[in-house]
């Protein structure tokens, strides 16, 4: 399926090479296509936040090829070119979003940390390291 493009391969993100491949950091994998996505899910209700974040991939791998993952006590969704991103569909932005972030930024400096949002999503807390970006502002 990777060698007909219907699935994207997102490993795991780490400079040494022997945590990237090691078998507890497996790789996760996302469709290609969001309608892809839909006729093959199992479930009955839309699970709009695994679309959403799929769109999103879909939008980073049009420019950018190494793309990952993070993950230790928090996650980050999206890894590369000295950015680190965070997706969310929650009317309001989950605080684990923010930690993740946190928790990757005090291990990994001089990334820019983002977390997309669908439109008017409102949050109580700013983080001034962290900037909240609207899908469709990062769409234009």
């Amino acid at each position: 399926m990777l060698d007909a493009y219907l699935i994207i391969k997102v490993p795991f993100f780490s400079y040494s090479v022997k945590k990237r491949y090691n078998k507890l950091t497996q790789p996760k994998y996302y469709s290609a296509d969001n309608g892809f996505l839909q006729i093959t899910s199992l479930h009955f209700t839309k699970d709009y936040g695994k679309q959403f974040e799929n769109a999103v991939l879909l939008e980073i791998a049009r420019s950018h090829q190494d793309i990952a993952y993070w993950s230790n006590k928090g996650e980050v969704d999206f890894v590369f070119s000295k950015r680190a991103i965070n997706v969310t569909v929650a009317e309001k932005i989950p605080k684990r979003e923010f930690e993740g972030l946190i928790e990757f930024s005090k291990k990994h400096r001089n990334f820019d940390m983002d977390i997309v949002i669908k439109d008017n999503v409102k949050t109580d807390e700013e983080i001034r390291a962290i900037d909240i970006v609207e899908l469709t502002k990062t769409l234009e």
